[in-house]
């Protein structure tokens, strides 16, 4: 109800202000869980992606986003 009644005098009232509420609302859980997907992968798997000779963007888009996946989408569904 906070950021809905901070939001009112800038949007106004009606949809906008209530869609900017649930939206801020809605980020910090999505956050966490991305913060904890990608921090429970075992540091062997990294350790075992770099010894293959990965550079570190392909072992983020290969190895750490798709470990982390599961766990970020349980809050999105």
């Amino acid at each position: 109800m906070a950021i809905l009644v901070i939001a009112i005098p800038f949007l106004g009232t009606g949809v906008t202000p209530a869609l900017v509420a649930l939206t801020v609302l809605a980020c910090p859980p999505v956050l966490i869980n991305t913060f904890l997907g990608f921090r429970c992968i075992n540091p062997a798997v990294l350790e075992a992606a770099s010894g293959m000779g990965m550079k570190k963007w392909q072992v983020l888009t290969k190895i750490e986003f798709l470990l982390a996946l599961p766990i970020i989408s349980l809050m999105l569904v």
